[in-house]
């Protein structure tokens, strides 16, 4: 099994991904999971970009893509497993989970 598959499935997988962004690229990065949606609020992103670090953590990065701007609009770093969805939901305002 891949880190990004273990990434996608600690999001909730790969459908639910798809089913509550509109995911239009999923995607192996090597060590880490990059996911793009159509967004229109630029100040929270439209990518994310999950790595995994050393000490078994994850580095998350948020970019707005707009053509050939790309920005960082934040960063979040020493992020543990069972806070990934809470790291995505508050920096996207997009749900993960239906509950």
């Amino acid at each position: 099994m891949s880190i990004a598959t273990i990434i996608a499935e600690q999001l909730g997988g790969i459908g639910r991904i798809r089913a509550m962004l509109g995911a239009t690229v999923i995607m192996d990065e090597g060590d880490g999971l990059k996911i793009r949606w159509p967004s229109r609020t630029p100040s929270k992103g439209n990518c994310v970009i999950v790595r995994l670090c050393p000490s078994d953590t994850y580095e998350v990065t948020f970019w707005s893509i707009r053509n050939l701007d790309c920005k960082v609009v934040a960063q979040v770093s020493d992020v543990y497993a069972e806070d990934l969805v809470r790291v995505f939901e508050g920096q996207t305002g997009y749900r993960l989970r239906l509950v």
